[in-house]
């Protein structure tokens, strides 16, 4: 289904995950974008569903209906379920940029993580990302190489994903974020915020790069490539910038 994700949809998806699994539910959150209410029409409908410990999923099952709920109401969203005491220790996703849609608010009740162990997860991230992207189990992160030195946008473009095709160079903002929590000792509380906090507390060379991952491939483009010659030119020139940015990072943080 091609339509755009609104409330409806929204609440349409929550009756149906209470009507499945009742009383098995803590919460129902909203997070990112759909949150914070500055999505875009690319952009994917993230609910966390929050399950007590004690509960044990039939994963096939689980899953299956998460591909039927897919299919009947839009593709373009995730159900991961939770656990609440996993999402205590390290939910700050929920914490800083979730909105409650059904059962228990529990924001109060999730820790900020150590500083220490935060920065951690990020790099981890960071490192599964820039070896997924190349399909390499392992790299040598110091003497990285384009994902595809033959592609027009270096192999940073993901053209089979009909809404996010720029998902993979965006991917990327992991290591702005890291980068932030190692120069700055913060928690990036929201994706948006990313831009001004690099500025303050990395303010490097990748200062105007970082910006034009959000503002312009996030904001203008909407994660698709750009349709004029001009602006695929500024595609291209912004992807051929991005292996100095993972080869900095690596460099300079790991």
């Amino acid at each position: 289904m091609n339509h755009i994700i609104d409330t409806h949809i929204i609440d349409t998806i929550v009756k149906i995950c209470i009507k499945q699994y009742g009383n098995k539910i803590v919460s129902i959150y909203v997070v990112g974008s759909f949150s914070r209410g500055d999505s875009i029409d690319t952009s994917d409908l993230d609910l966390k569903i929050i399950f007590e410990d004690d509960v044990e999923l039939d994963e096939i099952g689980y899953w299956e209906f998460v591909r039927d709920v897919k299919f009947r109401i839009h593709e373009n969203i995730d159900l991961s379920p939770q656990w609440i005491s996993k999402i205590k220790e390290w939910g700050v996703g929920i914490k800083y940029d979730g909105k409650l849609l059904y059962g228990k608010d529990i924001r109060n009740e999730i820790k900020d993580p150590e500083i220490c162990e935060y920065i951690k997860k990020l790099k981890s991230i960071s490192k599964q990302f820039s070896k997924k992207m190349r399909g390499l189990n392992e790299i040598d992160y110091r003497n990285l190489k384009y994902p595809d030195e033959k592609d027009e946008f270096y192999g940073y473009i993901r053209y089979e994903d009909k809404f996010k095709q720029l998902s993979r160079l965006f991917s990327l903002s992991f290591i702005s974020t890291a980068k932030i929590a190692i120069h700055g000792n913060v928690i990036v509380k929201s994706k948006r915020t990313i831009p001004e906090l690099y500025v303050k507390h990395v303010d490097d060379a990748f200062n105007g790069w970082v910006k034009n991952l959000f503002y312009i491939c996030r904001d203008q483009w909407h994660y698709r490539i750009p349709e004029n010659n001009i602006d695929r030119i500024k595609l291209k020139d912004i992807c051929s910038k991005a292996l100095d940015f993972e080869k900095d990072f690596y460099i300079k943080c790991i």
